[in-house]
């Protein structure tokens, strides 16, 4: 057994109970991707099992994980020749080393009398998610082999799915279509984020929205604004376990600070090809707010994309095609303005970029 490539010493680990094994070692460090590899394993009937390279999850902090997916308004059809969806909550593992997954919790707002509804999943106990990973929770009554779950018979999932999910003892996880608070809390009571979602985060071009989740574009941004959300392309309504349909393109080329945006053109139609305007920004210090605003090539303003956004010194934020009204824009040139100002410190900073909505053929 080895840590990291260095030998671990026979009396430094042991196996309990045939399926925990505890290592002791004064290398191990919080926070970081460590790796146990196993070499020569054999069962008991002699068979050579080969080798296992194992991350060594660790205790997962608040902000390492968020919501990233939600399925709240499941289709259910007797007569439509598919498999039923359910409901379902995909996290994501934000960190560069893999992440315990025991004492998760899922909580509602507290009633009127204080009173919080509390979901436990079972048999997380071994779980964990590897770095950068996804994680998914959803429910089942009864103890059925994964791929027997209403679950697994309902969507396209990775392989990993199944290492890498837990149940909730019961046929729902009490969503609803809209308006809803779900708070995430680890082990030892340690809040990880907490969402309120609303319907009207889904793409405008998408007619039937029932058994379509919502996606988030961005894990390291807000995750309560409503433009890091949208409309999941997944063939079977949603992308649980893996990539985001929606997972936003990253610029191919980075600048000192300005903005740029991705694709020079889109199309905001709901077909799942280039339905959003990325507008990645880096700028020089961490204490600007952001102003972004899009206007037409006749200087009307038709979208206010961001208003006293805390920006930081990079990320990104994006435009669906949408006016203010809710109604999709025109085809043709569009000039995003970008303003990063700091009142305070007398600082601002213009940036101007165009881009063209285009009519799909």
């Amino acid at each position: 057994m080895e840590l990291d490539g260095v030998l671990i010493p026979a009396g430094q680990w042991e196996l309990n109970n045939g399926r925990h094994l505890r290592v002791y070692s004064s290398e191990v460090k919080p926070a970081y991707n460590h790796r146990i590899r196993v070499r020569q394993i054999e069962d008991v009937a002699g068979n050579r099992l080969g080798e296992f390279l194992i991350p060594v999850a660790q205790p997962a902090g608040p902000g390492d994980l968020v919501i990233h997916e939600l399925m709240a308004d499941p289709l259910t059809d007797a007569f439509d020749g598919k498999p039923d969806q359910t409901e379902y909550i995909e996290l994501k593992n934000t960190r560069g080393y893999a992440l315990q997954m025991s004492g998760l919790q899922l909580r509602d707002l507290p009633d009127e009398n204080g009173v919080e509804k509390t979901l436990y999943p079972v048999g997380d106990e071994d779980r964990w998610v590897p770095a950068y990973g996804y994680f998914v929770i959803y429910p089942e009554v009864d103890e059925v082999p994964f791929g027997e779950s209403l679950f697994a018979r309902a969507y396209l999932r990775h392989p990993d799915t199944e290492r890498h999910s837990a149940r909730i003892e019961r046929s729902t996880l009490g969503l609803i279509s809209t308006g809803k608070t779900i708070r995430l809390y680890g082990r030892g009571r340690v809040r990880m984020d907490s969402l309120t979602y609303s319907s009207s985060w889904h793409n405008p071009n998408v007619r039937q929205t029932k058994g379509r989740s919502l996606e988030r574009l961005d894990a390291f941004a807000e995750t309560n604004a409503g433009w890091n959300w949208g409309t999941s392309g997944g063939v079977t309504g949603g992308t649980p376990g893996e990539e985001n349909s929606l997972q936003a393109m990253q610029p191919s080329n980075a600048v000192s600070h300005g903005v740029q945006l991705t694709p020079q053109v889109f199309s905001p139609d709901g077909d799942g090809r280039d339905d959003l305007l990325t507008i990645s920004y880096q700028l020089p210090e961490t204490d600007y707010l952001l102003r972004i605003r899009v206007y037409d090539e006749q200087g009307r303003r038709v979208r206010t994309v961001t208003e006293d956004l805390a920006a930081g010194s990079i990320g990104s934020v994006y435009w669906n095609g949408f006016d203010d009204y809710g109604l999709k824009a025109r085809a043709g040139l569009y000039i995003i303005h970008t303003e990063a100002y700091n009142r305070a410190a007398g600082r601002v900073r213009y940036y101007k970029n165009a881009v063209a909505i285009a009519v799909p053929p």
